[in-house]
């Protein structure tokens, strides 16, 4: 949770549960530098959230396990 709980990675990990995305794409739609993006990912991965494979020269990213992801955000949907 610990992990999660930064602003920033949220908005990653509600980005990843719509699907695959590579580092510029997230980039892009966070409006945040490319290292800036890539050392939030950086953690998550470290912790277990996502991972990632090589396509081309792009690295892109994926939940490990969206399921749980899913209930994480509505358990805190529903203290909100």
């Amino acid at each position: 949770f610990n992990t999660l709980s930064h602003p920033t990675r949220l908005e990653i990990v509600a980005e990843l549960l719509k699907g695959k995305r590579c580092v510029g794409g997230i980039k892009e739609l966070i409006d945040l530098s490319q290292p800036n993006v890539s050392q939030h990912l950086s953690l998550l991965r470290l912790n277990g959230i996502v991972d990632w494979s090589q396509e081309g020269k792009r690295k892109c990213y994926f939940l490990k396990n969206p399921g749980l992801i899913k209930d994480v955000f509505k358990a805190l949907e529903g203290n909100i």
